[in-house]
């Protein structure tokens, strides 16, 4: 439990000072670290950590957009459709 705990705060705390969230980081925030702590009965601080990272506005950055950098823009993960947006600059 305090792992998951520290986990979770520490994760959502450098969300927080960077000031938004890829979609792609909050899924997994959520499904990895959120939703397991609270099964195991957490709650209190790391819950409100994580209802401010939930309101963070998204970034349209994606990591897989770094893994897949030569490939179409739709690609599969483990069977899941995963949609890059470049960004090009001048």
């Amino acid at each position: 439990m305090g792992l998951a705990y520290y986990r979770v705060t520490h994760l959502g705390s450098t969300y927080i000072e960077r000031g938004w969230i890829t979609r792609e980081e909050l899924m997994e925030y959520q499904k990895y670290y959120v939703e397991p702590y609270k099964a195991l009965g957490g709650n209190g601080i790391a819950e409100r950590v994580y209802e401010e990272v939930a309101r963070l506005p998204f970034h349209l950055h994606s990591k897989y957009e770094v893994m897949f950098p030569d490939r179409e823009d739709e690609r599969y993960i483990q069977d899941v459709p995963v949609t890059v947006q470049r960004h090009y600059s001048d």
